[in-house]
């Protein structure tokens, strides 16, 4: 037997229908959606994907799909053509500080960052 009144699945991304939606699950999308977000494009080793429909732009994080805003994308290619080396005073002043534990347990260097604009 089948469900009349069951809901029928939008075709598109949550973007589709509501502009202010910035992020949302992987698992709302499979049970609410029927996704048109395919794969696009990957910048700097994180992988870029676009509604078919609407055409916004996101990038997945854990199980989120995060909304890539305009200025996101450009500011994302200069930074993956920048060649980070860390000097080997710095490293040795890291050392010297030692790793501890981020808020989701990620080992990390505390530090401060001075930009050249001050």
């Amino acid at each position: 037997m089948f469900n009349l009144f069951k809901r029928k699945k939008k075709s598109g991304c949550p973007n589709c229908y509501e502009q202010n939606t910035i992020s949302f699950g992987i698992d709302y999308l499979e049970n609410k959606i029927i996704s048109l977000i395919q794969l696009t494009d990957e910048i700097g080793g994180i992988k870029i994907y676009k509604c078919q429909k609407c055409t916004t732009q996101f990038y997945i994080n854990g199980n989120m799909y995060e909304k890539i805003f305009d200025g996101q994308i450009e500011l994302l290619k200069k930074w993956s053509e920048i060649n980070l080396v860390c000097p080997e005073s710095l490293k040795k002043e890291i050392e010297k500080i030692g790793l501890t534990n981020d808020w989701n347990l990620s080992r990390i260097a505390p530090c401060k960052i001075e930009l050249n604009n001050g």
